[in-house]
């Protein structure tokens, strides 16, 4: 069963999971005429800078009474094991809740002339979620979502074609409706109901 918790200022995202079919983007303006370009590095946290890197905006469902924790921590090369975000925290189902993610600070970089993403990192054997949506704050939440498992303690490469996502709003896919890849502003990695422990760590963010 779908369910939603995402509240960022005074106005309430979803950030809800749904086991679904990859859905068609627009086909004017999104990968299905998406031209080769050379892959380029969206967030690269062994040379964070303040908008790739201590930018990023953790959310738990404490917002919304729940008892999960999470934080994100940038480690600098300079320390063991550095030169990577860290998302690390602690998931409770308790009084409804089960969410913690982390938004990253507004894109710079149109989506649209490239076909998906590529996200270095090195998990712990659950699943996650990513999503991108339009705005940090949005009257019409809209996003588009992929889940993707981790092995733990292993570094890899998930790559994620846009043409593989699939879009929903609030706790209904939508089985039809097409997003222009321009609009979309913001990117975040969910950790969606599974309890306990969690450690993410992310090297680089990337498009190709």
């Amino acid at each position: 069963m779908l369910r939603f918790l995402w509240f960022f200022g005074l106005n309430i995202l979803f950030i809800g999971f749904a086991a679904a079919q990859p859905i068609d983007l627009d086909t004017a303006d999104t990968t299905k005429t998406a031209t080769v370009k050379t892959p380029k590095i969206l967030f690269d946290f062994n040379q964070p800078t303040l908008d790739s890197a201590t930018a990023w905006t953790v959310f738990t469902d404490q917002t919304m009474g729940g008892a999960s924790q999470a934080e994100v921590n940038i480690l600098p090369l300079n320390v063991p094991n550095g030169g990577m975000a860290d998302f690390v925290g602690e998931l409770s189902l308790d009084n409804g809740g089960g969410i913690a993610a982390i938004i990253s600070p507004m894109l710079t970089d149109t989506l649209q002339q490239y076909k998906g993403l590529t996200i270095k990192l090195k998990g712990d054997g659950r699943s996650y979620i990513l999503s991108l949506q339009p705005d940090i704050i949005s009257a019409v939440p809209q996003h588009l979502e992929y889940k993707f498992k981790t092995v733990a303690n292993e570094w890899q490469e998930v790559k994620i074609p846009f043409s593989a996502m699939y879009m929903s709003f609030f706790d209904t896919l939508i089985a039809n409706k097409k997003i222009n890849l321009s609009h979309v502003h913001y990117l975040s990695i969910i950790n969606a109901y599974q309890e306990g422990s969690f450690d993410l760590k992310i090297d680089e963010v990337s498009l190709f």
